[in-house]
């Protein structure tokens, strides 16, 4: 049935029409700019994307000198590709909804196109464009930003047409508190005029965008808070208050459920529409936020913070996976978060060594040591499951908080940060579903060159540690807490502290784990260890799984991984007896593996040791065997140096971190005599333990190191 349009002309004057508003409003901010087509691919329906077209916004800044200085960002509504590149300009993203600055000249239309990426950046033609300061869109304030409506308590920027302009002079000196012609600054584009104005009182009857609206909303700042439940916000970095359309004198108070007490909110320092909350919130308590007498149309809403508890994760929630990280029914071998139920042999002896040192350690307490663990891990904590959208917002809003300045690299940082809580051991990550649950906190041993050690991993709260250091300080030196923190560029990707015990007797981890209702798991890193498949075993698991449907019909771009280079390249043609490809239909990539003219899908950094193995040269080593030889990987007597592009797979990285509770150093090294190279550097507490994982489980030779700057 048509919709009657005299039901959307009156607005918030009908409920209905106010409805149908609201869900186009809806389904307009939300639609991410992106053409979709839906192919059939091994039977199943899956999405190509098409393209993705979002606006250019143009925003100044006003020099020293008084120039007018222009320059635009993207606005959009889903994450870009991190090799985005629109024309000259890379790394162009700033934060989930707006790219960095785009520094070019003014013109009334153009667009910047990235081909590959099948992303378009288009600046439309308009006759007004209207300026708010960069602080309201959490942006640096002194930039002028396009908008898309008025403020009635923010000062604004009006750019202007000459031919309307004189209309525009009219509506600001009758309709607006304060006002200024600023068309005398120089570097105006020609044939454009310029206003500054505030407190608008009147609409502009021709034109849409000088609509004041008095209806006011009260709803939480985009960017702000943290976000735990329904509702409900973590108990620290709160969430600010914005009110639609506020006139600036507004008396903002909040209540709680059942009490008659108001409690006012103070203003934010510089944005007139926005108020705080006070820090001292009950816990768990539903509130409201109203305006002093004034009543907000539509349902009241009630909003809570709560805290995190690490005592309701657990690996239950988890599926069982096998040794190929696919999900089973097997009660008998699987990993389920941090739960490993092995049935094979462990080499305790051999193994074992390394966690089972002579030499004694000097056990000392740290006087006065106190813990505050980073919000990110509170976070993680308090929601215990997520997707990866919640965790990049999550992540932005910690990032912003915690450092001061334009921060670069954001989408690499918010990647590698999800991976690495997954190695170390705070959370289960699953790429392809998106999915992150939060492991439950398990005391393990790691290896020692003296003494004996063990780590903490999953989640924890403040409390909990800080009593542990209590603990610790009171046992008479038997056992000890050190927290360790991670390297600075790690510190950047929000990765917490390390905690790690040591004692000479093995027996006051048992005890510790008692006392704080915890699991100790002395095998944990060699059951994991020998749950690990082999490159032959992983080999014939996906060939048994069957091939696939490769993307080559549906004419998308592909990359090919390269040997010379450790990247994926664009490649017209390659051989398909063995190659790794990489294919993005939509926003997740598909790896696929070709032998002998089958294709197969494949996990992304198994399938490049698989190719590395198969195209390198191999040499013969003590016992007949053969090994392939790739002079990419080396160590020496205290660190492992992998190509930074050739990434571990998840079970050898999780082995490899949780055996010192550290992530590796991200650096630029010389080590082949050649070039310089970027590499993950792990640090080892026994190098010799991990060096068979490249003969008898990667199949391959490792160097010994000899490092040149």
């Amino acid at each position: 049935m048509p919709i009657p349009i005299d039901l959307i002309k009156k607005g918030n004057k009908d409920e209905i029409g106010q409805s149908i508003i609201e869900t186009v409003k809806k389904e307009f901010n939300e639609w991410a700019g992106e053409e979709n087509e839906i192919v059939l691919k091994d039977g199943i329906e899956k999405n190509i994307r098409k393209n993705t077209v979002v606006p250019l916004k143009l925003q100044f800044k006003i020099t020293e000198d008084g120039e007018i200085d222009f320059s635009y960002r993207a606005k959009y509504s889903s994450e870009p590709p991190p090799e985005l590149k629109l024309d000259e300009f890379e790394d162009i993203y700033e934060n989930e909804e707006w790219s960095r600055t785009l520094k070019r000249p003014f013109k009334d239309f153009f667009e910047l196109k990235d081909t590959g990426n099948k992303w378009i950046a288009k600046f439309e033609s308009k006759c007004i464009r209207l300026f708010i300061r960069g602080g309201y869109y959490q942006l640096g304030n002194d930039f002028w930003i396009e908008t898309e409506s008025l403020s009635r308590v923010e000062g604004m920027y009006l750019l202007c047409k000459h031919d309307i302009s004189n209309s525009i002079k009219e509506w600001i000196e009758k309709c607006c508190g304060e006002f200024k012609i600023a068309s005398s600054i120089s570097n105006l584009p020609s044939g454009f005029s310029l206003f500054w104005f505030r407190n608008p009182k009147i609409s502009h009857n021709l034109f849409q965008q000088l609509k004041v609206s008095t209806y006011k909303k009260i709803f939480l700042r985009a960017g702000t808070g943290l976000k735990i439940g329904y509702r409900t916000y973590l108990n620290e970095l709160l969430p600010e208050i914005e009110i639609a359309n506020a006139d600036g004198e507004e008396s903002v108070y909040l209540q709680y459920e059942g009490s008659a007490e108001k409690i006012n909110l103070d203003k934010h320092p510089s944005l007139g529409a926005v108020w705080l909350l006070p820090e001292n919130l009950s816990q768990n308590s539903n509130f409201f936020i109203q305006i002093e007498n004034e009543s907000i149309e539509g349902y009241r809403q009630t909003y809570k913070i709560g805290e995190a508890s690490f005592r309701e994760l657990s690996n239950e929630f988890l599926p069982k996976r096998n040794k190929y990280n696919i999900t089973i029914d097997s009660t008998s071998e699987f990993i389920q978060g941090n739960l490993i139920h092995h049935s094979g042999t462990i080499n305790a002896i051999v193994d074992g060594q390394s966690f089972n040192s002579n030499i004694k350690s000097n056990i000392r307490q740290e006087i006065g040591l106190k813990f505050k663990d980073n919000s990110l891990l509170k976070w993680l904590v308090a929601v215990k499951n997520c997707g990866i959208t919640e965790y990049n917002e999550a992540f932005e809003t910690v990032l912003h908080s915690s450092f001061t300045g334009e921060q670069f690299r954001v989408q690499e940082r918010k990647k590698s940060s999800i991976y690495l809580l997954d190695y170390l051991g705070y959370v289960d990550y699953n790429y392809e579903t998106g999915k992150i649950f939060t492991l439950p906190a398990k005391l393990i041993a790691i290896p020692s060159t003296e003494g004996k050690k063990a780590l903490l991993i999953g989640g924890r709260d403040e409390k909990l540690i800080n009593q542990m250091i209590n603990y610790c300080s009171g046992s008479n030196e038997r056992i000890s807490l050190t927290l360790k923190s991670q390297s600075e560029k790690n510190r950047l990707m929000l990765i917490p502290d390390s905690i790690i015990f040591e004692t000479n007797d093995e027996k006051e981890f048992d005890n510790l784990a008692r006392n704080f209702h915890l699991d100790y798991d002395k095998w944990y890193l060699l059951k994991l260890k020998s749950f690990l498949p082999s490159m032959q075993e992983y080999e014939e698991f996906i060939i048994g799984k069957g091939s696939s449907e490769s993307w080559e019909k549906f004419g998308l771009q592909k990359k090919v991984f390269l040997k010379d280079t450790l990247k994926f390249e664009s490649s017209i043609g390659y051989g398909k007896e063995y190659s790794l490809t990489e294919c993005i239909p939509s926003y997740i990539p598909e790896y696929g593996l070709w032998i002998k003219q089958s294709y197969y899908t494949v996990d992304k950094n198994w399938g490049k040791y698989l190719f590395i193995n198969r195209s390198s040269e191999k040499i013969r080593i003590t016992g007949g065997l053969y090994l392939s030889n790739p002079q990419e990987f080396f160590i020496n007597s205290s660190t492992l140096f992998i190509p930074a592009s050739l990434p571990l797979p998840k079970a050898i990285s999780r082995l490899i971190m949780q055996s010192s509770g550290e992530a590796p150093d991200f650096i630029e090294l010389n080590l082949t005599g050649s070039r310089k190279k970027w590499y993950n550097v792990y640090k080892q507490n026994s190098p010799h333990l991990f060096e068979n994982f490249f003969r008898f489980i990667l199949d391959m030779n490792i160097d010994k190191a000899n490092i040149t700057s």
